[in-house]
């Protein structure tokens, strides 16, 4: 180990920024720990312990780490006491506290490993036995293992239980899956015979059931022959009756579309009739409106001549002139022809009639 920790130590105070000489005096009374330290290492280094006998190398790493750990302890108990006196201190030596207490984390860190490597060696035979003792478990469970279904491994003490103890518990697990070997054994054989009892009885259940499947089917094939004749024979049945029903709806809706047409050609032939009779009652009475009109307006005008001068006599009765209406719905063409040539020159003519009162003096 030489001496690193004690250089790293030195390093540490030398930046630490504490005055010279209070970081001596930390270097010169932790530096002797360092020192012993590596003195201890060495030893430590040389002491090999190979074999459980070796009682007195592991009492040494005993005594050995013993005395490190009272030097470490020594140590905390220098360093807490000079962290007491820095603490009494001003404010100023905060960082002399911080100083000790992580010099001291160092050392004890570098003597706990040297504890741990020396607790190691200490305890070799223990650690040895339990190696032992776990070959032993593994070795045990996996004798037990293809019987533990009559032994459960998991009750028995296999590290703490003797050789003999054992041997009786693996030969009474062995006779155990032995007899139980036997029982299903035994039992298979019945699985067996049983299994093919059933096989033949299945066997025997399916010939009977194709047998009776077939003649099952041989009934529905017949069954549906008879259906489907059923079906034809019905189908043709209500075709025929659908027929008929058509026919008789066909002659029914005929003869209804006759007498309708019959009713309908009546009672326009009727409409027509009543509209023509309607419209003369209507001509007849617009006749006799008009020719009543005339006969007021006349009289109206003769009433009014004989009131009215010469020329204002004589103008009312040109302007009275007015042909009486014609009913002509009934006339053909040339009729018609000839009652418009008449009106257009009765026109003519009273304009002309008009024109010629103009002149009266």
């Amino acid at each position: 180990m030489e001496t690193v920790e004690k250089t790293q130590l030195t390093t540490v105070v030398e930046e630490s920024g504490i005055e010279k000489s209070k970081g001596e005096i930390i270097s010169n009374t932790l530096g002797k720990f360092f020192e012993k330290a590596t003195e201890w290492n060495d030893t430590i280094e040389a002491l090999q312990i190979n074999d459980v006998s070796e009682v007195g190398k592991m009492k040494m790493a005993r005594e050995g780490r013993l005395t490190l750990k009272n030097q470490r302890i020594s140590c905390k108990k220098i360093v807490d006491e000079k962290r007491q006196e820095v603490k009494a201190k001003m404010a100023d030596y905060v960082l002399e506290d911080k100083l000790w207490l992580k010099s001291f984390q160092m050392i004890e860190a570098t003597y706990k490993n040297l504890e741990t490597k020396l607790e190691e060696k200490e305890k070799y035979a223990e650690r040895k036995e339990r190696e032992r003792l776990d070959v032993i478990e593994r070795d045990r469970i996996n004798q037990l293992i293809p019987f533990n279904e009559f032994c459960h491994i998991e009750a028995l003490d296999l590290r703490g239980m003797d050789d003999e103890s054992f041997e009786r518990e693996l030969a009474k697990a062995k006779k155990l899956f032995d007899l139980d070997k036997a029982e299903r054994e035994r039992i298979e054989k019945e699985r067996i015979a049983k299994e093919k009892a059933e096989a033949e009885e299945r066997e025997r259940i399916r010939k009977e059931n194709e047998r009776l499947k077939k003649e099952a089917e041989e009934k529905e094939r017949l069954a549906k022959i008879e259906e489907e004749k059923r079906i034809k024979d019905e189908n043709e049945r209500k075709a025929k009756e659908e027929a008929e029903r058509k026919k008789r709806e066909a002659e029914e809706a005929k003869k209804r579309a006759e007498y309708e047409a019959k009713i309908k050609k009546e009672r326009e032939e009727k409409a027509k009739i009543e509209a023509e009779l309607k419209k003369k009652r209507e001509a007849e009475e617009a006749e006799k409106q008009r020719i009543e009109n005339e006969k007021k307006a006349i009289e109206e005008a003769n009433r009014k001549a004989a009131l009215a001068p010469q020329k204002e006599k004589i103008t009312n009765w040109v302007n009275s002139f007015e042909l009486p209406s014609l009913e002509t719905t009934n006339m053909d063409a040339n009729a018609k022809n000839n009652i418009k040539e008449i009106a257009e020159k009765f026109d003519a003519f009273k304009k002309w009639a008009v024109q010629q009162t103009k002149n009266i003096k």
